[in-house]
């Protein structure tokens, strides 16, 4: 969340390229996370839409809609630190 939990930002990284998106939340819900993801998933090449693994993180209890939504299987890291680590750099941290 940003300054006074007035902003909130996710990230999705392509796995072969580190390719790092950020994507603009208007709330940290589940609901607000599949919607964001889905709208900036339509502006990728198709090959950067092969599949999405994610932590397992509240924020994708609707995993099986963004499936639906975003024709994109969702796959859960058994560990975080993978995630973490391809995403977490890109904003300062180790």
């Amino acid at each position: 969340m940003g300054r006074r939990n007035q902003s909130a930002v996710s990230t999705l990284v392509e796995r072969t390229t580190y390719t790092l998106i950020p994507v603009p939340l208007k709330n940290r819900d589940a609901k607000a996370v599949r919607t964001a993801f889905v709208r900036e998933l339509k502006t990728l090449l198709q090959q950067m839409k092969l599949s999405l693994t994610h932590d397992r993180g509240k924020v994708m209890t609707e995993h099986k809609l963004f499936t639906r939504d975003a024709k994109m299987q969702v796959y859960f890291s058994a560990r975080m630190d993978w995630v973490h680590r391809n995403s977490g750099h890109w904003g300062g941290q180790p």
